[in-house]
């Protein structure tokens, strides 16, 4: 263990600069890598806040991590052709033939949507803007209600909800205007 006061950087991180690419690469949070290394998450941040050699070496693992992985859902969303490799032994266990098969793996739909929301939002995104324009003979049909709740509505409120479908007027506010319902 280092005297108080000696960083862990250099015994403790940078001799392990390979194994940490590694395991960024592989998708391992950093407060794993910083028990792996046997020091803490707050030492972690203050290294990478200490040593800008970390900090590139972290994203610079991401970046090729994330390369990889788009490259696979492109591979994914587009299709791609493949060999297959099989073998065949006798009994004895000595390989008597290999056979490679070229294959297709067909489009992913799911992986081509994923890629298209991701890489034009606008363009593909599931919900878009609408623009409502108002209008003066605008109906809203309503449910039939139980005559109990109508009953009750009727009594709270003071109009008449007799006929679900005929348009209602609520009365002008002071500004003049009306709404149908």
């Amino acid at each position: 263990m280092p005297a108080k006061g000696t960083s862990k950087y250099p015994t403790h991180v940078k001799p392990h600069f390979a194994k940490i690419a590694k395991w960024i690469r592989d998708g391992v949070p950093e407060f794993r890598i910083a028990k792996a290394l046997g020091i803490g998450k707050t030492t972690w941040e203050r290294f990478k806040h200490g040593h800008l050699e970390l900090v590139e070496l972290i994203n610079k693992s991401q970046q090729n991590s994330d390369a990889a992985i788009e490259g696979a859902l492109y591979r994914r969303a587009s299709g791609f052709e493949y060999e297959e490799r099989t073998e065949e032994f006798d009994s004895a266990g000595n390989l008597l033939r290999v056979k490679i098969t070229r294959k297709h793996c067909a489009p992913h739909v799911g992986a081509a949507i994923f890629w298209l929301k991701n890489r034009n939002p606008e363009e593909w995104r599931d919900i878009r803007g609408v623009a409502l324009e108002r209008s003066s003979d605008f109906n809203v049909v309503l449910p039939e209600v139980p005559e109990g709740i109508r009953r009750e509505m009727e009594e709270a409120t003071g109009r008449s909800f007799a006929d679900p479908a005929a348009p209602k007027v609520i009365p002008a506010k002071a500004n003049g205007s009306s709404r149908h319902l």
